[in-house]
């Protein structure tokens, strides 16, 4: 039996697949785009933020608060069989699909609300795309992105383990049905409800901040002089501080924080630029898709 790799395997392993499946596809889109003169991604009218305190405190309470009220009862159902609360693996994904209902029930809700509010989806960059355009902007942010969340998680991994409850409750119990709980929680639901709050409202309301220094009082929260023309009306400070708090939320999970903090500031990136939710959503999808049936099959 071969021993456990080591610490400088791995790292070569990893500088091997950052090689491949990292530098050689940035190279080419961006080289790609270089040559015909287009942007990476296409980038929309500009889009004014309407948010404010009242759509962040809603979206806590229905992100948070109403899914405790679906855990709780399947909380009491463990404790009762389990008095010292020792959630095992099986019970782990049950406890994730219960709350993943009270997460998809809340961000309904909560889309409900920014409609009234707002007048419309559009005010969180919801709107129809054509699918084809959907399809092909969302295939260069996935091989742009992915495998290098990946990489950076692999690398800070080597310093603190990474863990996640949920992947490795699904290790253990592996049948259809656990698939079928993870993929609903982590593929579907979480993706949904995730770059609702972060990419659509909290982003937004960060940005109705940025606009506020950037116009009232004439200083940007983070200086953008040093870059060039075509990079000064990105919202800095939104896309750093939108995806560090996406990054915290995971704490927990070792060092991953820190890759997802980056991914979340790639999403608010391109949310920015193609003015829609979609994109974001797609490669939140296929993200948690691949980690769950990697994590099923291995």
């Amino acid at each position: 039996m071969p021993g456990e790799p080591t610490t400088s395997q791995i790292l070569q392993s990893l500088i091997f697949f950052g090689a491949i499946f990292v530098a050689l596809p940035w190279w080419f889109v961006v080289s790609s785009a270089l040559r015909r003169h287009t942007p990476v991604f296409p980038h929309t009218a500009k889009w004014e933020s309407q948010f404010d305190l009242l759509d962040v405190i809603i979206i806590i309470f229905a992100s948070v608060l109403l899914p405790s009220f679906f855990l709780l009862p399947k909380l009491i159902l463990v404790s009762g069989s389990n008095p010292d609360l020792q959630i095992t693996s099986g019970s782990m994904l049950l406890v994730s699909a219960t709350s993943s209902v009270g997460v998809l029930i809340g961000t309904i809700l909560a889309a409900c609300s920014m409609l009234l509010r707002h007048g419309s989806l559009s005010s969180v960059r919801l709107t129809p795309m054509p699918l084809m355009t959907l399809i092909g902007i969302s295939l260069v942010a996935i091989v742009l992105f992915i495998p290098l969340t990946y990489i950076a998680n692999g690398i800070v991994s080597l310093l603190v383990p990474y863990s996640h409850p949920l992947l490795e409750s699904l290790s253990t119990q592996r049948s259809t049905f656990s698939l079928w709980l993870a993929v609903f929680s982590a593929v579907i639901v979480a993706p949904i409800s995730e770059e609702f709050m972060f990419r659509g409202v909290l982003f937004g309301f960060f940005q109705r901040i940025e606009r506020y220094f950037t116009t009232r009082i004439g200083t940007p929260l983070v200086s953008n002089g040093i870059f060039s023309r075509s990079t000064r009306n990105l919202p800095y400070f939104a896309i750093l501080a939108s995806g560090l708090i996406f990054g915290l939320l995971h704490w927990g999970h070792g060092a991953a924080w820190i890759p997802l903090s980056l991914l979340g500031m790639a999403l608010a990136y391109l949310t920015h630029r193609t003015g829609n939710l979609l994109p974001a959503i797609a490669v939140h999808m296929t993200l948690n898709g691949f980690s769950t049936v990697i994590q099923f099959t291995v």
